[in-house]
Order: structure tokens, then C-alpha cells, then sequence
């Protein structure tokens, strides 16, 4: 009977293996596995979700074009394998805020669930280095414009010029003068020339200017409102544009530089409202120097045709050219690049940047070199330079010109930062941090 026992319990057992070989089991987990996360340089934001499967040749391409990146404490990560690393959202704040030369927001795409700016959050735009929500402003009266002059005197020093309906921020009164702060420039007007009865709501009502800031990496700009409309061009992260109109998702913007109108999502950028302000002296000689090519260009051809836009790489006023036209281009593109939007000093302070790391035994000692080393610039990897080298031969507007003058002038050893080698965005924190730094508008050098 014990025999027949066990040998029931024997087949018993084989059946149930076999019953169990049926069915399918996920094997025990023995260790955390890793997360990989696909990395893609230069993606492209659009209201239709982004792909995310990247081919093997892709994942190569990324490598090769990804900067290195920044570690917590400032060291670079080299040979850093986008095939396994996962790059957190905190790691990628990180970088941004130790990167040297702007933040590189072109790293991952960013979903649309990540975006946490949206429209509806308006940043005001600054009155000097004062933010104007918090501003006292004023709009200047004169007729076509009043000077800024040093000190509250009229036998003082013209520092720059205020012109009709462009906004300053009051700081003091003195008299009948008003110590005012606008654009790039601080000095003194006679109060008669502002109009100081507006509320601020007026103000922007009547004077504001509503731009849009692009939030991610890589935004198409459609002929119309509508997902599947032409794609007009790509814009990206942190470029500013003009609004046109609106509607629930869509924002129509003006591209100067291209001529171009069309319209971005508007879940990816946000609104900005900032004013007319005051020119320096030193943009307004640049300006000047730029009519007084033009004049001089149109005595010797007798037409300004397409091959006189083509000679902005050859400066009527500086005859003894010691640096290349190569040269010059991607310097002028680089700061059109990085900072198209600033005024004269923004531009020839970026291209100093560049000269300064030249002349530095830190750095590369090739403009060319300086601009394309990898985890610096991140306008070389998100695109945003190949577009303005593309349109180099056909700048024409005064932004553009600005940019070409502030590079040629950099070139030329005119030099507005001293030694500096860094800049990025402008921050009450990052300023706080940085000893001898210098704010310029929307940038900060040191």
C-alpha cells in the first residue's frame, strides 16, 4: 500500500510539472535594471507628439553632436553614454545653471507634459535692469527725442537718447531733473519731456510691446494655424518675436530677419511685455557707421542691389581688415545667434566673450575653434547658428547689421566686458553668486 502511495504522489508530481511548463512566468528580477533613456540633438517641437524612436544611426549622430555635460560641481562629464545614462530633470537644471555661455536647453526634447511655462504666465519685461511690474515709469514727451545726459546739468555729457513713446524707469528726482534708467543707459532728463500720470496698466495698455520668449528647443512656425499647415521655418529656445494675433492654441509671430509671418503652439513659449527704451551713444554710432556704409556703398555702385548686402563682410570704416571674412561671419552669426534681441552692447559683449577665450591659454586659440568646442555654445548644436550662417549673405535688418557691426568692431579691439569669459541669462541669483559681474540687459558677464 506505501508503494502505491508513493508512486500515485510520483505521477502526481510529473503532472504537475507538466501543467506548470504550460504557462509562462517572468523570471525573478535580480537586480534593478538600467532605465535608458533616448537622447536625440535637434528634435523638433510641433502641437503632434514627437516621435521617440531613434534609429541606431540616430543614437550615433547624438553622440557626436551632443556637448559634454556639467556635473553638480562644475566638472565636465566626457565620454558620457547616452545609451545608458539616464539624465534626470534636476541634472539638466543643474547643467543649465553652471553652463558657461547659456543654458543648453537643446540636450533633450522637452514633452509637452514637461513644459511648466505657459502663456498665461507674462513676464514683464525690464526698464533697465528694473523688472517694470515693480517700476515706477515713465513715457518720454519729446519730440523726436531728449538727450541722457551724466549728471543733471545741461553742460553734462550726452550718455544716450530717449525717444518719443520709449519708457524709463524713475529712479530719483533732483529739481526739476529725473534720474531715469532705460535700455542700457542711466542719467538725467528734465522731468517736463516724461509723462508721469500713467498708471502702469496704462502703460502697457497703450505702450506695451507683447513678444513671445520660445520655451523649448525647436519650434515649427506654420504658414496657418493648423498642425498640418507648411512649415514655414524653425525657431528656438530663447529667441523673442513679435505677436501678431492670437487665438486659443495658436500665436501668429513676425520674423524679421527672414520676413516671414506664421504661427507657434502657444503651449510651448511664453508672453513677455516690454517697451521702447532708450539707444546708447555707442549704438547710436554704430547705427551711424552702418548709414555711413550704405551711403558710401551707394556712391560707388550707384544702386543698392543684392551684391551690396553681400559686402557687409567688408566695412567701409575699417580699412586695415586684420581678420578674415570667414572670421567675421561666424563671429557676427554666433552673436546674432546668442543675442539677437539684446541692444549694440549685449552683441559686442558676446563676441568679446569669444575673443577673450582666444586670447585665453584655457581655451582654443581659433575663433572657429572656440565657438563649435563642445558644451559651450549651445546654439551650434540646437541649430540656431546654422540658420543665421545660412542667411548670413542676405542680412538686412538693423538687428542683423548690429550684429555684424558689433563683431567687426570686437575684432577691432573695441572691447565693453574686460576679461570676461562667461555669460548666461540674467538672474538675481546667478548675480548674487558671481563677483565682478556684469549685467547687460538680458545677460550676465563675468
Amino acid at each position: 500500500m506505501q508503494n502505491k502511495k508513493i508512486l500515485v504522489m510520483g505521477i502526481v508530481s510529473v503532472l504537475l510539472i507538466i501543467i506548470l511548463s504550460l504557462f509562462e512566468f517572468p523570471s525573478p528580477i535580480f537586480s534593478q535594471s538600467i532605465n535608458t533613456e533616448t537622447v536625440q540633438s535637434n528634435q523638433i517641437t510641433d502641437i503632434d507628439t514627437a516621435d521617440t524612436e531613434i534609429k541606431d544611426t540616430e543614437v550615433t549622430a547624438a553622440k557626436e553632436s551632443l556637448p559634454a555635460y556639467f556635473n553638480p560641481n562644475g566638472e565636465i562629464l566626457n565620454n558620457v553614454d547616452f545609451d545608458t545614462t539616464v539624465i534626470s530633470e534636476e541634472t539638466l537644471r543643474l547643467n543649465q545653471e553652471i553652463a558657461l555661455t547659456g543654458s543648453y536647453e537643446a540636450t533633450v526634447e522637452s514633452s509637452s507634459e514637461e513644459i511648466t511655462a505657459e502663456y498665461s504666465d507674462i513676464i514683464y519685461g525690464n526698464i533697465g535692469d528694473i523688472s517694470s511690474e515693480n517700476a515706477t515709469i515713465g513715457i518720454s514727451k519729446a519730440d523726436p527725442f531728449v538727450n541722457i545726459r551724466e549728471l543733471p546739468d545741461t553742460n553734462s555729457s550726452i550718455v544716450g537718447k530717449l525717444y518719443k513713446d520709449s519708457a524709463a524707469a524713475i529712479l530719483s528726482y533732483k529739481g526739476d531733473w529725473v534720474q531715469i534708467e532705460s535700455g542700457t543707459v542711466k542719467g538725467f532728463i528734465k522731468s517736463e519731456f516724461l509723462n508721469l500720470e500713467l498708471s502702469n496698466e496704462d502703460i502697457i495698455e497703450q505702450y506695451g510691446k507683447r513678444k513671445v520668449l520660445v520655451a523649448t528647443d525647436g519650434l515649427n512656425v506654420r504658414k496657418e494655424a493648423e498642425e498640418d499647415s507648411k512649415r514655414l521655418t524653425v525657431v528656438y529656445s530663447n529667441e523673442v518675436y513679435p505677436v501678431l494675433d492670437e487665438t486659443d492654441d495658436w500665436i501668429q509671430i513676425s520674423i524679421e530677419d527672414d520676413n516671414i509671418t506664421g504661427y507657434i503652439v502657444k503651449e510651448y513659449v511664453n508672453l513677455i511685455v516690454n517697451y521702447n527704451q532708450a539707444i546708447s551713444l555707442e549704438e547710436e554710432q554704430a547705427l551711424l557707421r552702418l548709414e555711413e556704409e550704405k551711403v558710401k556703398e551707394t556712391d560707388t555702385s550707384g544702386i543698392t542691389s543684392s551684391k551690396v548686402k553681400k559686402s557687409a563682410s567688408t566695412s567701409a570704416s575699417s580699412p586695415k581688415q586684420n581678420y578674415s571674412d570667414e572670421n567675421l561671419k561666424l563671429l557676427a552669426c554666433l552673436v546674432h545667434a546668442e543675442s539677437g534681441n539684446q541692444p549694440y552692447e549685449g552683441k559686442l559683449a558676446v563676441a568679446n566673450v569669444v575673443l577673450n577665450r582666444v586670447r585665453s591659454s584655457s581655451y582654443p586659440n581659433s575663433i572657429k575653434s572656440v565657438v563649435y568646442q563642445p558644451g559651450q555654445f549651445s546654439v551650434t548644436a540646437s541649430g540656431s547658428l546654422q540658420k543665421q550662417l545660412d542667411h548670413y549673405d542676405s542680412y538686412s535688418t538693423t538687428s542683423q547689421k548690429l550684429s555684424i557691426e558689433a563683431a567687426r568692431s570686437a575684432l577691432e579691439g573695441h572691447n565693453n566686458i574686460g576679461n570676461a569669459l562667461y555669460f548666461n541669462r540674467y538672474s538675481a541669483n546667478r548675480e548674487d553668486s558671481i563677483s565682478d559681474s556684469k549685467r547687460i540687459e538680458d545677460h550676465i558677464f563675468w
